[in-house]
């Protein structure tokens, strides 16, 4: 077959193929976008009136036109911050022990399993879109490893799924076509832009394609270049200490499914959104600058006199017959503040949609329900991300398993879904160890767990435990604990009496009468009487004393 046909695109890839290129210019910022030119910022009627070839008044006022236009980057920051809310605890991942090695390098590159991870949530987030491959070095050893090529969704340019694999209904990957095009090192230090696909199939699916003397569901692949054709001699059955795979070892990845039919990108309505602000940015700037271009009009005067040597300013002037008049006229500026006005209203709907996803909470109060469903309704994209995600690296991981005799069901992706988090603070840590000292019955370990989930530590209870017996009395102002709070359990929490983490010997805890506008816990201090002084107070001797 020629590399022509092998160019051949799924109706699927066509439908998308425009999208994705939108959201790559999107992510690559202002140069890829003005780049593109009209195709993002089409030009006025005025400037198609005065001609838009190269040199012509249009051209150029176009020109100016679209480099004073500001484009908000607006989808690379988004998608940034809902990875950092997806990746702030690393997922768990097991693996039974012939894979081991793979946690650290799985990658052709030799990138870890984390990090794949994080690579196919971005790409689901920002192309819909992520392929991945299981491949093996050409003559390997009998206990080699495979590794996983990951495929952006410009590469996976054609693909088969249309039979019905078993009585069960599963669809079985039959063919996957992938463009591995790239710049190659010729002779010297010049480069040259080689074409190059790679086919993966079953080979009883192709046979009406190629002659291959694999059996009908074995694996089998082929790498054709510039000037080839793919033929039999192409095609090869990877092994791994002389066995082969049972169906082709590719997973697609969308951010909702593994169905190999192309998804709408995650980010897609703020890269529209972005280009509309791109636009708006462009006649509001335009107005802007002609604000400043006012026109100076001479009445009175003959056309031809002083043609061209008019000054102004503090050493010009302007000979004017009697009656006559000079002033300058300028655009009028109405419509300005509408434009600025869209531009800021387009941006909140942005925080919207991308980097406010999941936005802290203010200082009103804020109950538990009401809590948990704001935090699940602006999650729900990210949870079945992540969910979709980690099930598809855990079905790679499974074949590559397989394929090196080991057991599939010892694999286990559990990526990180626990997003609310990111809203708790210090304080609320406070506010728990006060509800335990009234009665809520719940134990000093579970509260240490509460702490490790949040961020506020990384050792377990019985190394908090540990470590706090270790240290003096004087390792955090004078009494561990809150620091100034008199009665506070020694290696305890604030509050927490002779339940603190690691105590002996404890005495009674300081009595909270309640806390301030900041949250802070107020004390009643022995020997003070009524009056109740800040935890994090202490009082200012009197002068002479």
């Amino acid at each position: 077959m020629a590399i022509a046909a092998l160019s051949s695109k799924n109706p699927f890839f066509i439908q998308r193929e425009l999208d994705w290129v939108m959201m790559r210019d999107a992510y690559g910022g202002e140069r890829y976008i003005k780049e593109k030119g009209q195709e993002y910022l089409p030009a006025t009627s005025a400037h198609v009136n005065d001609g838009m070839q190269f040199g012509q008044a249009g051209w150029s006022a176009y020109q100016a036109y679209r480099q004073r236009a500001v484009y908000h980057e607006l989808v690379k920051p988004s998608l940034m911050a809902m990875l950092g809310v997806m990746h702030r605890r690393a997922p768990t991942i097991d693996l039974p022990a012939k894979l081991e090695k793979m946690r650290d390098s799985a990658t052709f590159n030799g990138e870890s399993l984390n990090w794949l991870l994080a690579k196919i949530n971005e790409q689901q987030m920002l192309m819909g879109r992520y392929g991945l491959m299981l491949d093996v070095a050409n003559g390997a050893a009998p206990d080699a490893l495979p590794y996983i090529i990951g495929y952006n969704a410009e590469s996976i340019i054609n693909w088969d799924t249309s039979k019905v694999g078993d009585d069960q209904g599963k669809r079985f990957i039959q063919l996957v076509v992938l463009n591995e095009t790239d710049y190659e090192r010729r002779a010297g230090l010049a480069w040259a832009q080689i074409m190059r696909f790679r086919v993966l199939a079953r080979a009883g699916d192709v046979r009406d394609i190629w002659d291959t003397p694999a059996q009908d569901d074995e694996y089998i692949a082929a790498e054709v270049r510039q000037t080839q054709d793919a033929t039999v001699g192409d095609f090869a059955a990877p092994t791994i200490a002389g066995k082969t795979l049972k169906g082709v070892p590719f997973v697609f990845v969308g951010p909702r499914d593994l169905a190999p039919e192309p998804d709408v990108p995650v980010l897609m309505p703020m890269a529209r959104i972005g280009l509309a602000i791109y636009r708006t940015e462009a006649d509001y700037r335009q107005a802007l600058f002609m604000q400043g271009q006012d026109m100076l009009v001479v009445i009175g005067q003959q056309a031809d006199s002083n043609a061209g040597q008019t000054k102004v300013g503090a050493f010009g002037s302007i000979d004017l017959p009697i009656g006559g008049s000079a002033q300058y006229i300028g655009a009028e500026s109405g419509g300005i503040n509408e434009l600025a006005s869209s531009i800021q209203n387009d941006l909140k709907r942005a925080a919207q949609l991308g980097a406010q996803l999941l936005t802290e909470r203010g200082n009103e109060a804020e109950s538990g329900d009401a809590l948990s469903i704001r935090v699940a309704s602006r999650t729900a994209t990210l949870t079945t991300v992540a969910q979709t995600g980690g099930a598809a690296l855990e079905r790679i991981l499974k074949m590559a398993a397989e394929w090196v005799g080991a057991d599939p069901a010892e694999v286990k992706v559990t990526p990180n879904l626990d997003f609310a988090e990111v809203m708790v603070q210090a304080q609320d840590s406070v506010y728990l160890m006060t509800a335990k000292k009234l009665g809520l019955p719940l134990s000093t370990e579970s509260i240490h767990g509460w702490c490790e989930r949040s961020g506020f530590t990384d050792m377990t209870y019985e190394e908090e435990k540990a470590a706090l017996d270790k240290e003096p009395p004087s390792a955090i102002g004078g009494t561990p604990g809150l620091a100034g709070v008199s009665g506070a359990a020694p290696g305890g929490l604030p509050g927490a009496g002779n339940q603190g983490l690691g105590t002996k010997g404890a005495g009674k805890p300081a009595p909270i009468a309640g806390f301030d506008k900041s949250g802070n816990p107020l004390i009643v201090h022995p020997g003070v009487g009524s009056k109740v002084k800040p935890a994090d107070k202490k009082p200012v001797p009197k002068k002479g004393v």
